[in-house]
């Protein structure tokens, strides 16, 4: 009997085992497209930023905070809420498209649905994620994952500002830290 109970525990013991060794480890991209988004939570820049009108920033100054948000004139107030949203093509979960919910501080006549904003890759092995932040010097980037889990997104954003008149910045380089919650 006492032998009979010790190979039920050792064929037991092995199959956890077994069950466990099949399950997936979690990928970045399995964190990235989690149902409910990601909600900026702090953007600063390593270097001091000229805006166009003169104004100069001093670097690591918190551009997302509240009514500081306006006063650096880099974020509009109704930025601060948005939710971005990562959703994978089902053949390949490393691609997909990107998403924006205004969330609920709205620029006049925007709703609170998902907008696509444009395409996402991400790869697990490199840590580079391509995806679309509007606010950007180039919306369209490539960003050094950080951090990225569950709860928490920290991607690092290098821009060369050229000499012209559309963007926010005075010419030069850039290197922005964006935070992400889960929402």
């Amino acid at each position: 009997m006492k032998k009979n109970f010790l190979s039920i525990v050792a064929i037991a013991l092995v199959s956890v085992l077994a069950f466990a060794s099949c399950n997936k480890d979690k990928q970045m991209s399995d964190y990235l497209t989690n149902k409910n988004g990601w909600k900026m939570t702090s953007v600063t820049c390593s270097h001091e930023i000229q805006l166009q009108g003169g104004t100069t920033l001093a670097a690591n100054t918190e551009l997302l905070t509240g009514d500081y948000a306006n006063l650096t004139g880099y974020f509009y107030a109704y930025e601060i809420d948005d939710i971005y949203k990562f959703v994978a093509d089902e053949k390949t979960p490393t691609e997909g498209k990107e998403f924006i919910n205004y969330n609920k501080d709205l620029k006049e006549g925007q709703d609170t649905q998902d907008h696509e904003i444009g395409d996402f890759v991400i790869n697990n092995d490199t840590k580079i994620l391509g995806l679309y932040l509007p606010w950007a010097p180039t919306p369209a980037t490539h960003a050094s994952i950080k951090t990225l889990d569950a709860k928490t997104m920290e991607l690092i954003c290098n821009y060369t500002v050229e000499a012209d008149n559309t963007s926010k910045l005075a010419p030069g380089d850039y290197t922005f830290t964006v935070k992400f919650a889960a929402e």
